[in-house]
């Protein structure tokens, strides 16, 4: 039986670690096109494995830019479009291609002028223009306003490809460019498009726009799609203050207040990912609400042990207090060990003891492997 949970757990942590991997990185994307672009992301990123170091395209610091390097970049670009022609497979343009992408990456500024000029044309194959937004957004990034006015031209074009609104939305947030976040607050409750209404509120996590916190709420809404309402979580512990964190406390309490069901994954990638915004603002009143459903076994093991770690994240004694009765309380092994876990990371060198008498009462080698491994963490730690 308990391992039987435990494979149960197993496959719900693995939705929430794909989806969390994406959320942070800004990296969900919820098309194939989107999936291509990630799997070029590596290669386009990475200037030094290139030879081309991003400081090289800052405004300001200086280079040589003639006419031979723009019409060589100009005429790499008109190569890659022709070849982009024949396929719409983003990872195949760049695969096939890295050696043209990574000489005109080596070309730096007019690499980006003549770039923006493709990506501004919509004409051009979208997964041209996909791969060129990555490649000049880490290059000149916030160092080139060109590039932010530029995405956020397609981004408000009703009439523009959604692949490629897509990219823009993705990579917006790090141009540093705070007026783009009002304009997004002022076009997501306009958005009829599941797709471009998640890429908003994802985007949205990456700024603090005033008056932000009644809108993002309502991306919260049962009828929203999934990944929407976990791109409004983080969104919303983005904007900080008192506000945003009693949306959030409100959400979860009320999300989890009957339980959660282990066999619906989206949902308790839901309410994960709401616990794990309560601990992007560690606040010690959000305590009670983690407490409350750490301890209700109607909640999904994945939903408790998601909540047990923030307890320790946000820290302070009455976490400790906590997790040291859960340590005595526990019956479910598969919880235990996330308990081990978080109290050898906010637990005092006393509780070691505790961890090791709770590993004598214990069946699974695995979870008594766990608590063991905690009781030698925490002895280890010097005494406050």
């Amino acid at each position: 039986m308990l391992m039987r949970k435990r494979k149960l757990v197993i496959g719900v942590l693995f939705v929430i670690v794909a989806t969390s991997i994406a959320i942070f990185l800004f990296g969900v994307i919820k098309r194939s096109f989107n999936t291509r672009t990630e799997a070029s992301k590596p290669a386009l990123i990475d200037a030094n494995a290139n030879g081309t170091s991003p400081t090289n395209v800052v405004r300001g610091l200086p280079f040589t830019s003639t006419s031979a390097s723009l019409d060589r970049a100009k005429q790499l670009i008109r190569n890659l479009r022709n070849i982009a022609t024949k396929t719409k497979d983003v990872q195949a343009l760049f695969y096939g291609n890295a050696a043209l992408f990574a000489e005109l990456r080596k070309i730096g500024p007019d690499a980006v002028t003549a770039s923006l000029d493709e990506i501004a044309d919509k004409t051009s194959p979208e997964s041209l223009r996909i791969l060129l937004i990555e490649m000049v957004t880490s290059m000149a990034g916030r160092s080139d306003d060109r590039v932010g006015q530029v995405l956020m031209t397609i981004i408000t074009d009703p009439e523009d490809v959604k692949a490629v609104k897509m990219q823009a939305l993705q990579w917006i947030p790090a141009m540093g460019n705070q007026s783009a976040g009002t304009t997004l607050l002022e076009m997501l409750p306009k958005q009829t498009d599941p797709d471009l209404e998640f890429g908003m509120t994802r985007a949205l996590r990456g700024f603090q726009v005033p008056g932000s916190i009644d809108i993002l709420r309502a991306e919260l809404a049962d009828g929203k799609t999934y990944l929407t309402r976990v791109a409004a979580y983080h969104a919303l512990a983005k904007q900080g203050g008192h506000d945003a964190l009693t949306v959030l406390q409100n959400s979860v309490a009320s999300r989890l207040a009957t339980g959660s069901q282990e066999s619906h994954p989206e949902e308790n990638t839901v309410s994960m990912h709401g616990i794990l915004a309560l601990g992007e603002i560690p606040d010690a009143s959000s305590l009670p609400v983690l407490e409350s459903v750490a301890k209700n076994p109607a909640n999904s093991v994945s939903v408790r042990n998601t909540a047990i770690q923030t307890i320790a994240t946000i820290g302070g004694l009455k976490a400790t207090q906590f997790l040291r009765g859960a340590l005595q309380d526990e019956s479910n092994e598969s919880v235990l060990v996330y308990v081990a876990r978080a109290m050898s990371f906010a637990g005092e060198r006393t509780d070691a003891s505790a961890c090791l008498a709770k590993a004598a009462t214990v069946s699974d080698s695995y979870t008594k492997s766990e608590l063991q491994k905690a009781a030698q963490e925490l002895q280890q730690k010097v005494t406050r």
